[in-house]
């Protein structure tokens, strides 16, 4: 078997350090935002070679990491107001889930920076021994580029093409521009950890040189990850390590390429990045993969509009083979050895899964010759694709429920514009994410367009209808007013509530939704709710100048006085006089005073009792509350009736934090204020 060894630029045969044992790692993600397609196929690249040496009778321990300490989650940490390693415990969790999603593998060993904190101070203490580091005066340390002569051969460049390369830290306190941190001394309101410099926090580079040698000690085997690390992080953990062991640290590098849209690298500050849980919410985790591999693992993959449609309408033809046979009553069992060589042969020539994928549909047009001819070795061709190619993510499902769940949008939109397709899709994405004023908005615009969308479990269905459907519930209407009304938000709550509500908007506008979320939960435990406008947000809740005192009224009640005097300060006319109307019907009224706030005369305990008994004629009620909290109340009684317990779980605790809960009747349900 050969392999492209970066450090050599060429291809050479795999040799082991240790017989048939292998010792594999690969860089992680640093756990500051949302996983991308980038994570995913870097991961999963390195998933596929570790399965494939296990395949050919290696024993192969393989570690990957997670960086949860490092600038960029500092500064998530200041923007949301959590605390920095919470932030990382809550960020590992959400991508941990993604990955499961995609069916990509779990390491041997799984590594945190934060783990590693005494290894890495003992670390840099041996290279300032050594002469290879030096602290400043300000508890800074870093490492001297010029100790190490052979710096820059993973790269292939010499010291002045990498200054030239790359943006470097210009510390008056370095003794060369190239040196890099090792430890950085504690800013304010930084996590940090006491070393003999003082308080302070690993570098990024000594993180994964500490992690490495804490599992594998001084040399191992093969070491991956994604070709943008190679210079500066890779060459410097070279440098780093060796400078501290003098031996060989990596035998075997190997990094994949990386992830462009549309021809453009994908990045943040271009807004074009791809976000795991998004592709899984649309497509199919095989679907996913088959896009993926279809490249060298070498190459760049151009992310284009039609790469993952084309992926999936490939994998239903492939699936499709399979339900041809089963309903030829062909059995798939059995081997057929060429397959599983030609594979190995692939895999062999530095994982050649471009080439492994491309034989499949020679495979498959055989196949589909042999049923259509009764040959029954079509079972055996098909059994051994499956057990073959099962090692690169594929071919796992039920051919038959493969099929019937992800062609039923093809067949049952085959008619409908792309236009109204592309609305749909992405006002499913928008559910999945629990943006329901998106899924309002986008839902209104398909209607607009002379379209019903049908919300299922696997997805949707759209219906041409010949008149616009509208909904007449007032509250929605007045509700959406609301949300566009431009307001001075700071006249009316607090410093603290208006920082966590801009903070959360730049994080919606950044597609990082689980912050948002975060952010949105910390706004409830203050007492307010946030309501989402296109560009902007309301809140709903306790005004500033209640704030401290004891709330007497129900948290219903606050809010819906909190909406008349929004409506009142914005002159919203409508929206004041239907808010009004309904603290009547509850026994309550309002004075709004000139700076905004107000007082509120009612008999609470009046109030109490008729929500504590409600009976059977009180059910249509519940249109008197927000169009939100009906919304979500629908989710939760449909999961219900579906006996789905995890969205059942999901929408009532989202219900909780605003104070309701629903109550089931035989054929509705009613709204409880808690």
């Amino acid at each position: 078997m050969k392999i492209y060894n970066t450090l050599s630029g060429k291809k050479q045969e795999f040799i082991p350090l240790n017989a048939n044992k292998v010792n594999m790692y690969a860089c992680g993600i640093t756990v500051s935002g949302e996983a991308h397609i980038g994570h995913a196929y870097q991961a999963l690249i390195y998933d596929i070679i570790r399965k494939y040496l296990e395949k050919i009778g290696y024993e192969v321990t393989y570690a990957r990491n997670y960086t949860d300490v490092d600038d960029k989650i500092i500064a998530k940490s200041n923007q949301t107001g959590i605390p920095a390693d919470e932030y990382a415990l809550q960020m590992i969790k959400n991508i941990d889930e993604q990955m499961s999603r995609l069916d990509v593998g779990e390491p041997t060993i799984w590594i945190k920076a934060t783990e590693c904190i005494g290894d890495i101070i003992d670390f840099v203490a041996k290279l300032i021994e050594k002469g290879h580091a030096y602290p400043t005066d300000k508890g800074d340390v870093y490492f001297s580029v010029d100790s190490f002569p052979s710096y820059g051969r993973l790269s292939h460049r010499n010291l002045e093409d990498a200054m030239n390369g790359v943006r470097v830290d210009n510390d008056e306190m370095k003794k060369n521009p190239l040196d890099f941190a090792l430890w950085k001394s504690a800013k304010e309101g930084e996590p940090f950890w006491n070393s003999p410099w003082g308080k302070g926090r690993p570098g990024w580079h000594i993180e994964c040189s500490a992690m490495n040698r804490k599992t594998f000690g001084d040399r191992i085997d093969i070491h991956g990850g994604g070709r943008d690390l190679i210079f500066p992080h890779h060459e410097n953990e070279i440098a780093q390590t060796e400078a501290l062991t003098g031996k060989q640290f990596v035998s075997y590098w190997i990094h994949n390429g990386l992830i462009k849209v549309n021809g453009q690298k994908m990045s943040k500050s271009l807004g074009n990045s791809l976000l795991l849980k998004d592709l899984l919410d649309k497509y199919s985790a095989e679907t996913i993969k088959l896009a993926l591999l279809q490249t060298n693992y070498r190459g760049d993959i151009n992310v284009t509009d039609n790469l993952f449609p084309e992926a999936q309408k490939h994998l239903l033809d492939f699936y499709g083979v399979f339900a041809s046979a089963i309903k030829s009553n062909i059995e798939i069992f059995g081997e057929n050895e060429t397959i599983d060589k030609e594979f190995n042969a692939c895999m062999d020539d530095d994982f050649n899964t471009a080439l492994a994928i491309s034989n499949l549909y020679g495979y498959f047009k055989k196949i589909k010759s042999k049923i259509n001819q009764g040959d029954k070795t079509a079972g055996a061709d098909l059994n051994q694709i499956k057990k073959t190619y099962s090692l690169l993510g594929l071919f796992k499902a039920n051919a038959i429920e493969f099929i019937q769940k992800y062609q039923v949008k093809e067949s049952a939109n085959v008619d409908i514009p792309k236009e109204v397709i592309d609305i749909a899709e992405e006002r499913l994405v928008a559910r999945k994410n629990k943006d329901w004023a998106k899924s309002d908005e986008l839902r209104d615009k398909l209607s607009s367009m002379g379209y019903v969308i049908k919300d299922s479990k696997d997805g949707y269905t759209l219906e041409k209808t010949e008149k616009t459907e509208k909904k007449t519930q007032i509250d929605k209407e007045n509700h959406k007013e609301l949300a566009n009304i431009k307001t001075d938000r700071n006249a009316r709550f607090s410093k603290k509530i208006i920082n966590l509500a801009d903070q959360r908007l730049k994080a919606i506008q950044n597609n990082d939704w689980l912050t948002a979320d975060m952010l949105s939960a910390k706004i409830n435990k203050l007492g307010c709710i946030i309501i989402d406008s296109p560009n902007n947000y309301v809140l709903i809740g306790l005004p500033k100048q209640q704030e401290g005192k004891e709330v007497i009224f129900p948290k219903y009640i606050i809010e819906l006085a909190d909406v008349v005097a929004m409506a009142r300060y914005n002159k919203a006319i409508e929206t004041e006089k239907y808010y009004t109307n309904l603290l009547k019907e509850k026994g309550f009224t309002i004075n709004i005073c000139k700076d905004g706030s107000y007082t509120l005369n009612g008999n609470t305990k009046d109030f109490e009792v008729q929500f504590d008994t409600i009976k059977e004629q009180d059910k249509k009620s519940k249109n008197d509350f927000p169009v939100y909290v009906i919304e979500l109340a629908d989710l939760v009684f449909s999961a219900r009736k579906e006996k789905d317990q995890a969205k059942e779980k999901e929408f009532a605790e989202k219900l909780d934090k605003m104070g309701y809960v629903v109550i089931d009747g035989e054929n509705d349900y009613v709204i409880k204020i808690k």
